[in-house]
């Protein structure tokens, strides 16, 4: 901050709201350790930089715990190091304006702040970066002219709400101390640290204690947004399910890549997917994610039937995210059927001998229970008493559609002149798809014709 500040946390705090801070809800008092996002924002933000010997290292310190920072950049120092400024903005940090010369912007006239703001902006973009529209005053000085010249060049001024006072001489576990602290609960928090100055080594070793406490506390990480408040973090949502086996319930889960500070939600909706409407109870609802939760799991029930079936399929389908983003819009979801093949068998029949050509015996062929599926079933004749010139020896398929239970097995009976009794042929069944043959052969007797 190149010197102390001129203005009281409260009038800090004043100054920055341009409206109600956000609400969050509290986290359980049950828990050992308040979930991820549920105590609210923690913005980190870096003044007077970049340094090429201490912003490296911060970069590093951020990457690996996964946090995002804000970046208010002095422009002579951009100019010196530009490659720095490069990587910042290269990491996912936001980068920001801090003036030209960190000159107390109070006593700057108008087009003094306009040109020093404008200056800074050339600088970074001339670096690779291309900055937004935050700015900090240096030294938090400002007032409503100052305010007034800020915006009028296209600006949005940004101070703080938590001032751990690292640019004194202060060590690393002081300054992480005053961070928490200072930490609001249920609010968003702008922490306010230098990676430019004298002290910024030892600002910068108190980051990952600073980090480590606050999520402990329930707080997650955001940057600044074009507002020039913590913005929310936007999960990425996926969806998983298993295979269900039919009758059982179906767990669909549902995962954010990470916990954020506000409720978000979307839509769930189950369509058929090669199931019918019969086989599992469709869902149409809401799904919404708590402050804090990331895993949800919607429950599918299936239906049982005695149907020897193909495996179905439902699909889950996302839609109308709220507060997130759907990496995986929709899954399909097999229901594994477990019925056994119905049984097959020939029915006997009677038939009368024609008195001259022919007459068809339809002989039955029969399923104990529907089948989901189509069953072939492949038959043959036999000679029985009658002779081979009774009938018309054959060997066929007969189908049964799904769903249904009998098909027909023709033959032919033969007119002959012979006075003799009843004769009989056999039918049986040689073999069959999507069932099992449960009968012996059927019988098929031959009457006389009746006397003239």
């Amino acid at each position: 901050m190149w010197g102390a500040r001129l203005w009281g946390p409260a009038v800090l705090v004043a100054a920055l709201s341009t409206g109600p801070s956000p609400s969050y809800a509290v986290a359980s008092s049950a828990a050992a350790t308040p979930a991820r996002c549920s105590a609210g924002l923690v913005a980190l933000t870096f003044d007077d930089g970049p340094s090429s010997n201490v912003t490296p290292r911060l970069l590093g310190i951020l990457e690996e715990r996964r946090v995002r920072a804000t970046f208010f950049m002095v422009g002579e120092r951009v100019a010196s190091a530009p490659a720095t400024a490069r990587k910042v903005a290269q990491g996912g940090h936001v980068v920001a304006n801090h003036s030209w010369h960190h000159t107390l912007m109070t006593t700057q006239t108008d087009s003094q702040i306009r040109d020093t703001l404008l200056a800074t902006d050339r600088a970074l973009r001339r670096a690779g970066v291309v900055p937004g529209k935050l700015m900090r005053p240096p030294y938090g000085g400002i007032n409503a002219r100052v305010t007034a010249a800020i915006t009028r060049t296209g600006f949005v001024p940004v101070l703080w709400d938590v001032d751990p006072e690292d640019w004194e001489d202060r060590t690393a576990t002081a300054i992480a101390n005053a961070v928490i602290s200072g930490l609001r609960p249920h609010r968003s928090n702008i922490v306010l640290q230098h990676d430019g100055v004298t002290n910024s080594p030892s600002s910068v070793s108190a980051v990952p204690s600073i980090i480590q406490r606050a999520r402990r506390l329930g707080y997650c990480f955001a940057v600044l947004g074009a507002d020039g408040r913590p913005t929310p973090p936007v999960p990425r949502l996926t969806i998983a399910s298993t295979t269900v086996r039919e009758g059982d319930v179906a767990r669909v889960r549902l995962r954010l890549d990470q916990p954020t500070s506000r409720p978000v939600s979307v839509r769930l909706d189950t369509r058929a997917a090669g199931a019918g409407a019969a086989d599992f109870t469709g869902r149409s609802l809401r799904v919404r994610f708590p402050i804090g939760t990331t895993t949800r799991t919607v429950l599918v029930r299936t239906h049982q039937d005695t149907l020897d079936e193909r495996n179905e399929a439902f699909s889950v389908r996302l839609s109308a995210p709220v507060g997130l983003r759907v990496g995986t819009s929709s899954r399909r979801v097999v229901i594994v059927d477990d019925d056994a093949p119905p049984g097959v068998r020939v029915r006997n029949l009677v038939v009368t001998e024609p008195a001259t050509g022919t007459t068809p015996a339809d002989v039955v062929v029969e399923l104990g229970r529907p089948s989901g599926r189509r069953v072939r079933a492949t038959l043959r004749t036999r000679p029985g008493t009658a002779r081979a010139g009774d009938f018309t020896p054959r060997v066929a398929s007969a189908v049964v559609p799904a769903g249904t239970v009998r098909a027909f097995f023709r033959v032919e009976v033969l007119a002959d002149l012979l006075d003799e009794p009843e004769e009989t042929f056999t039918v049986e069944i040689t073999s069959a798809v999507n069932a099992r043959v449960v009968a012996t052969p059927a019988t098929v007797t031959i009457r006389p014709p009746p006397t003239p």
